[in-house]
């Protein structure tokens, strides 16, 4: 029997990010990025549309940052959020994420280079972990 898909919206500034994100997740045979956002006017409009399961969400964006989105996004339409962003887990950035309501927090400072395959796989368990618990934030590294 398949796996049920989980259908992930990918917002983050970096078009090279979003493609990196994406590329780490099609190795996932449960995962499925359904679209993109650049930033939160954008991803509103998708999440509309596209109705993903999870999000995963960059902090540091142009116009409206990623926390400012998060907390309303939080407000209006709860929803599983893992942020993926280059600070790191134990940064008051992230630490505030958690508090507003991310489900999961893992650090870009993995993305490049060999330790990629590390990023995907801590990414891909905080996405299935964010999907399908409403367990209590937690961080990855």
């Amino acid at each position: 029997m398949p796996l049920p898909r989980i259908r992930v919206l990918v917002i983050d500034d970096s078009p090279i990010e979003r493609q990196l994100i994406a590329a780490v997740l099609a190795e996932e045979p449960d995962l499925e990025v359904v679209g993109y956002a650049s930033d939160g006017n954008e991803a509103r409009t998708r999440i509309k549309t596209l109705d993903p399961d999870v999000l995963t969400l960059d902090l540091a964006m142009e116009g409206m940052g990623g926390l400012p989105f998060l907390r309303n996004l939080m407000r209006l339409r709860p929803m599983p959020v893992v942020v993926c962003s280059g600070v790191e887990a134990t940064s008051s950035e992230a630490h505030a994420a958690l508090a507003a309501g991310a489900a999961r927090f893992v650090s870009k400072t993995l993305l490049s280079g060999p330790v990629s395959r590390t990023f995907g796989t801590a990414l891909a368990h905080a996405l299935r972990e964010a999907a399908f618990s409403s367990a209590p934030p937690t961080a990855s590294r």
